[in-house]
């Protein structure tokens, strides 16, 4: 068995965050004693590599891979995650439940704040899973037809709304909008909000817009096309410490929960939509820290919801402090003041550096949150972590 120290009192801890289609690579449903195979394998390898720790992705793009629960009723799972009946254990439960033998701790594994890819290229399989999210979306864009508008943009909006009544993946919003003829092959979200935009009509209030009312830069240059909630919105400091919550509460045996994404975009993001009295749309910037303390705040909802003993933990960006990027400024945007939250433990994803320059970081870190934080630094490979005790490793398919 492996020997191992806990997180919280910050001595070491070798973990791996493990996306469950690395795991169920079919896009298809399993069985029990398929999954249950398939999930002993994987901590079989992950335990000759002496990891001790699994953080499992259980909630992604706003759908979930394990059971979990909010006001609204139960939150969407992709089929070849979802558990064929109410008492057969799901993905958690049986990493929690064949880990327990092996010594290794389980952490569900939360994507806050990123909702979806708006680059059809790059969506997952399971990205056409209702969101969280998408009853709120479809309720704005309709309400957002009682304005008036030319025709185009209102069959512009009817098409779209067609294609989100079938359920919000990016792809079928393309396909959707080119069967129209209106030739998006990227960013059809963003096409739409922007046309409304123009039209003096507010988009939907929940996501994080710029200075110009994009939700993400251009996928010429950065492909993911990645779309935020706003973290100060109500409904996001609602349903995701829900979502949280009923995780950590249907899970027994559970480590923990780590959040991730649990921030605006990097950039200047966080602006909100108003509209002058010439009726034309312009994005009011947050005052100085309104980032940081939403984001806070989030958190603190988020731990407020935990049951006693569990940890809190997050995977956060490295340069939000001095901490050693030339996109430390566009990280600071991102409202991440990780120093303040008090977790139980923190894993800057630190995939650029090595050997000295990682120990350096990695010191100004420890010495700037003092004796009570702890810090484990994301690896993008095993070499990379050169040796050290402590580290969480970027990808469960990395580890060979």
């Amino acid at each position: 068995m492996i020997c191992m120290i806990s997180a919280a009192h910050g001595r070491e801890l070798r973990g791996v965050w493990v996306v469950p289609e690395s795991v169920l690579k079919d896009d298809r449903p399993h069985s029990l004693e398929e999954k249950r195979g398939r999930v002993a394998e994987a901590l079989d390898q992950m335990a000759r590599r002496k990891v001790n720790t699994v953080l499992l992705e259980t909630f992604v793009r706003g759908y979930a891979t394990v059971r979990a629960f909010t006001p609204l009723g139960a939150v969407d799972i992709p089929e070849r995650y979802r558990p064929a009946t109410r008492n057969e254990p799901d993905l958690l439960d049986l990493f929690i439940s064949e880990g327990r033998g092996r010594g290794m701790e389980v952490h569900a594994w939360v994507h806050a704040c990123y909702l979806r890819s708006d680059n059809p290229a790059r969506v997952r399989a399971d990205d056409d899973t209702l969101s969280l999210f998408h009853d709120a979306l479809v309720r704005e864009l309709r309400d957002a037809g009682g304005h008036p508008m030319k025709a185009e943009l209102q069959s512009m909006l009817a098409t779209a709304l067609g294609a989100l009544e079938r359920g919000y993946d990016t792809r079928s919003l393309k396909d959707a909008f080119w069967s129209q003829g209106y030739g998006l092959s990227h960013e059809p979200l963003q096409a739409l909000i922007d046309e409304l935009h123009d039209a003096g009509i507010p988009g939907p209030s929940f996501l994080a817009y710029d200075s110009r009312g994009r939700l993400h830069p251009p996928v010429s240059q950065v492909a993911n096309g990645s779309i935020y909630l706003d973290p100060s919105h109500p409904l996001v400091m609602e349903r995701i410490p829900d979502v949280v919550e009923s995780i950590a509460l249907l899970h027994p045996g559970l480590a923990g929960v780590h959040l991730d994404h649990i921030r605006y975009p990097e950039g200047s993001y966080g602006h909100r939509p108003e509209t002058g009295p010439d009726g034309a749309i312009t994005f009011r910037p947050p005052a100085r820290g309104d980032r940081e303390a939403a984001v806070a705040s989030l958190v603190q909802e988020c731990r407020n919801r935990l049951p006693d003993g569990l940890k809190l933990s997050a995977a956060v960006l490295p340069a939000y402090y001095s901490g050693g990027s030339s996109s430390r400024n566009a990280q600071r945007g991102a409202g991440q003041d990780w120093y303040k939250w008090g977790l139980d433990f923190y894993t800057p994803m630190l995939y650029g550096y090595r050997g000295k320059r990682l120990s350096r970081i990695l010191s100004t870190y420890r010495r700037d949150l003092g004796s009570g934080a702890t810090v484990h630094p994301g690896v993008k490979s095993l070499s990379q972590a050169g040796g050290r005790s402590s580290w969480v490793l970027f990808d469960y398919g990395n580890l060979d």
